[in-house]
């Protein structure tokens, strides 16, 4: 699955990346400058905010060595009011990135940029609404989020954040509030002309090719939602396509990375319970596979996510979870005769997380701080029951002033090679990042 041969990063090629993004980071971008405090208040909101990052990620490819990646990154953003009534949000980050490709071989550079969002925002009354390139996140679980099917994520881009993978897709989405009797209550319809997938760190093995086939009808989802009372919840649903592939083989050296059409009958809530925060969320898929015999489509499942967390003393927080997936008309693609299908399909389950016709596991979340509040740590965790794999996410970050932050960490991921996190393993890595907000 995962990528390139490894090497070791040579101290000149780090060197070149570092003093680049000292060169980036040596300004001293005051808050508020003299030309800034000149402008008018319309060209004032013009002025993006951001922040300016450089990382180094130390990935092990294989058993031999390791790669490391630095990174220089600039997110800007901006939200301008167009007229009194229509908001412009737009978002985007540019990157130059800088990766050994041999020992012996000089770095290869890429710059990239992503306009994470970029869309028109306006109300009318009781009514707003969003027209444009935007990230639509729902679910009410701590990361694990059943309902969440409309926004893609790069998992191929090294970010410290996990939620900045995401990036935006064209649509339309208008909500009613409900006012009165009925405050707090709100319906939404989202039409997504376009469909956008993850983007997964996959690499053909040699002499295989992939091709993904990208969907070109519309897609559509309701919601309703209650906010702001004892218990908040919501109900969804959700017609479109799946946003992470199914594997098919069109060829006898060429699979295919076809996204299904699915339908996800979803609900959360949230309350607080003493100084317990609960919420639970679960959602029903169904899929092309009505029957469940298909081995390279996903059979119909449920899955759900319940848990809650507490703060002890005045900043440790401890969020614990337990969540399950069945599938419906299990068939186990061990038993699959053919040579050339039966390895696709074994494949197929373990990506799609349906091994097996009923799985369990528990995620687990550790936060605290220091020095007023200056000093964060978090340890984030995600373990499988079933099969054993696991998902680790250390993290440390220390705020040395307003503007100037330092991130440490990792994210490791365990497991046997025919599991879900074991596939992963490759992709563990440990990064350092200094953050300039502005």
């Amino acid at each position: 699955m995962i990528f390139s041969p490894n090497v070791t990063w040579q101290k000149n090629n780090l060197r070149a990346v570092f003093l680049t993004a000292v060169v980036l980071f040596s300004g001293t971008f005051p808050a508020t400058t003299h030309a800034e405090t000149a402008l008018p208040a319309w060209a004032k909101e013009w002025l993006p905010t951001g922040s300016l990052r450089n990382s180094y990620w130390n990935m092990k490819h294989n058993a031999s060595g390791a790669n490391d990646i630095g990174n220089a990154n600039l997110w800007l953003k901006i939200t301008p009011h167009l007229t009194e009534n229509i908001t412009l949000v737009a978002e985007g980050w540019a990157r130059a990135s800088t990766t050994p490709t041999s020992a012996n071989i000089s770095n290869s550079s890429q710059t990239i940029s992503r306009l994470r969002e970029g869309y028109l925002n306006t109300s009318y009354g009781a009514a707003d609404f969003r027209i444009g390139k935007q990230i639509i996140v729902w679910g009410r679980a701590d990361q694990l989020n059943p309902t969440d099917n409309l926004s893609p994520r790069d998992n191929t881009q090294l970010f410290v954040e996990p939620d900045d993978q995401r990036h935006g897709t064209i649509a339309a989405k208008a909500t009613y509030n409900f006012t009165n009797a009925f405050s707090g209550l709100a319906a939404s319809a989202i039409w997504l002309p376009v469909f956008r997938p993850n983007i997964q760190p996959i690499s053909p093995p040699a002499g295989i090719s992939f091709t993904e086939i990208i969907p070109t009808k519309d897609q559509y989802a309701f919601k309703l939602e209650q906010t702001g009372r004892e218990i908040d919840w919501s109900l969804s649903y959700f017609n479109g396509y799946d946003l992470n592939p199914d594997l098919g083989l069109l060829g006898p050296q060429n699979l295919a990375f076809n996204h299904h059409r699915i339908r996800v009958l979803g609900a959360d809530a949230a309350t607080v319970m003493g100084r317990y925060g609960v919420r639970s969320e679960i959602a029903y898929t169904w899929t092309e596979d009505k029957s469940g015999d298909d081995p390279f489509i996903k059979n119909p499942f449920l899955y759900w996510v319940t848990g809650a967390d507490k703060t002890f003393l005045e900043y440790l927080n401890i969020n614990l979870q337990y969540f399950a997936r069945r599938v419906t008309d299990f068939q186990n693609p061990t038993v699959i005769a053919n040579p050339q299908l039966g390895p696709i399909a074994i494949q197929q389950s373990i990506i799609s997380s349906q091994q097996d016709g009923f799985q369990q596991g528990a995620s687990l979340r550790i936060a605290n701080k220091w020095f007023n509040e200056t000093l964060d740590a978090e340890l984030a965790a995600v373990y499988n029951f079933t099969r054993q794999d696991y998902l680790l996410r250390p993290k440390i970050s220390y705020a040395f002033n307003d503007h100037w932050r330092g991130n440490l960490g990792a994210n490791i991921f365990r497991g046997d090679d025919g599991t879900f996190f074991g596939l992963l393993k490759n992709r563990s890595a440990a990064f350092a990042e200094i953050r300039y907000g502005f």
